[in-house]
């Protein structure tokens, strides 16, 4: 028979594994916005203004979503709105989907918000919880250990994108024909969505 500390101790592994996990996927997903300005900048003809707003629909996510994100876990508790956060982080992934076939861009700016709601609950509920699995003593090694991952997401995430983004074609459109041009366009755009339905998948 299995001694009850015992398998306290496996499930508060396993729950510190998801949780690191998790660190490390907000690392990834962050810095994989930063690689896809410049391709959106060049597949849709934007200013620089226009390009950031990626940024600004992202992160303005975070603002917003942060105050009803803690209002969220306090009703729901910790694994139930993780549960929620990767819920809605799978619904931001797939809005791309359309964004891409059709080629618009306030798609790909929705998808950012959402995405960025999703992350949001996952790191107001992640981080208390993460703390509180093992012992008090332990909780900034537990932490420390989190972020070191998420950090790592940070630094896999241009090598990704190198691969996924900016691999297949590189659009010229100057130098293309009109249909030629929107071939390697469409190309591209199809190329965008893949590290978000990696993101995506259960």
């Amino acid at each position: 028979m299995t001694h009850p500390g015992a398998q306290s101790s496996v499930a508060n592994t396993l729950m510190l594994s998801l949780l690191i996990f998790l660190f490390f996927m907000r690392g990834l997903s962050t810095v994989l916005l930063y690689s896809l300005i410049p391709k959106l900048k060049s597949l849709f003809q934007l200013s620089y203004t226009e390009a950031m707003l990626t940024q600004l629909c992202f992160f303005l996510g975070y603002f917003i979503f942060s105050l009803p994100a803690a209002y969220i876990v306090r009703r729901l508790g910790y694994l139930r709105a993780i549960v929620l956060g990767l819920v809605v982080m799978m619904a931001g992934c797939l809005i791309i989907l359309p964004a891409t076939w059709v080629g618009l861009y306030p798609g790909f700016l929705a998808s950012l918000f959402v995405l960025a709601g999703g992350i949001t609950l996952l790191q107001v509920a992640d981080n208390p919880l993460i703390a509180m699995l093992g012992s008090s003593q332990g909780s900034y090694s537990r932490l420390t250990l989190a972020q070191a991952f998420n950090s790592l997401g940070t630094a896999v995430a241009p090598i990704l994108a190198a691969w996924l983004v900016f691999g297949p074609t590189e659009a010229t459109f100057p130098k293309q024909t009109s249909d030629a041009a929107n071939g390697i366009r469409f190309a591209d755009l199809q190329a965008i969505h893949a590290p978000f339905l990696v993101r995506s998948s259960p």
